[in-house]
C-alpha cells in the first residue's frame, strides 16, 4: 500500500511539472518570430491564435513539448511538431522545418 501511495504522489508531481512547463512554454513563445531567411513570419498570441505570413492560425502546446498548429477554423487538420525553445528564449525551433528568431 505504501508503495502505491508513493507512486501516485510521484505521478502527480510529474504531471504537475509537465503541465506547468507547457504553460511556461506557451507564455515564452508569445510574440513575433521570423525565420533566418525572412520567408516566414509567425505571430503567436497569448490566447492560442496567431498568424503565419498573415494567414490566421490556431495553436496549442502539449505537456510533451509538441506544438499543434491548425491553419484554418474550417479545416480540422492539425499539424504537430516538436517544439524547442532556446534557454535565453530568443530562438525557437518548430520541428525540423522552422528555426525562428524573436523579432
Amino acid at each position: 500500500m505504501k508503495k502505491a501511495v508513493i507512486f501516485v504522489v510521484l505521478a502527480m508531481v510529474v504531471i504537475g511539472y509537465c503541465a506547468a512547463q507547457s504553460a511556461n512554454d506557451a507564455q515564452r513563445i508569445v510574440g513575433t518570430w521570423v525565420t533566418e531567411d525572412g520567408r516566414y513570419t509567425f505571430v503567436f498570441n497569448a490566447n492560442g491564435t496567431g498568424t503565419l505570413n498573415g494567414d490566421n492560425i490556431f495553436y496549442g502546446i502539449s505537456a510533451g513539448g509538441k506544438i499543434g498548429i491548425q491553419r484554418s477554423k474550417i479545416s480540422s487538420n492539425v499539424d504537430f511538431y516538436d517544439l524547442f525553445i532556446s534557454p535565453d528564449g530568443k530562438r525557437i525551433m518548430i520541428g525540423n522545418s522552422y528555426i525562428l528568431q524573436k523579432k
